[in-house]
């Protein structure tokens, strides 16, 4: 198959949105088969589960879309679209996120915990993204 010759912003954004769609999925079909089986559970380990999920569905997410974008893409400048995927992938949490707290009467200590959820899924995104997409044009 012949690789496409796209925009690195084309390619960026479709390697974020590829990223966040596969992470979505992992995300819906863990809690849905989380709460059809678990009755309850402490606050803790919920806790636990509700910010760990969803860093992990983003890292598998990443690795998947990355190696898409690598297979897939002509990449004359893969440093670009890391880049540029990577400044996407934190600027629309940041805007949607932010946005709600404004919006919200009180920001409480989940807002601390949501904030660094972004920072760890953006900072395993750009990694991966950069270990994946322009590690695989190297070798």
């Amino acid at each position: 198959m012949d690789k496409k010759q796209s925009s690195n912003w084309y390619i960026a954004v479709a390697h974020f949105l590829t990223t966040g769609l596969v992470a979505l999925g992992i995300n819906v079909v863990f809690w849905v088969i989380f709460n059809a089986t678990v009755s309850s559970m402490s606050a803790l380990p919920y806790t636990a589960l509700n910010l760990g999920v969803p860093v992990i569905a983003v890292v598998l997410g990443a690795l998947y879309s990355a190696r898409y974008v690598a297979k897939t893409y002509l990449l004359p400048s893969p440093e670009s679209v890391v880049k540029i995927s990577s400044f996407i992938f934190i600027l629309i949490p940041a805007v949607v996120v932010g946005a709600v707290m404004l919006m919200a009467e009180s920001v409480g200590t989940g807002a601390i915990a949501v904030w660094g959820q972004i920072v760890v899924s953006a900072v395993l995104f750009y990694v991966l993204s950069k270990k994946y997409i322009v590690g695989a044009l190297v070798v």
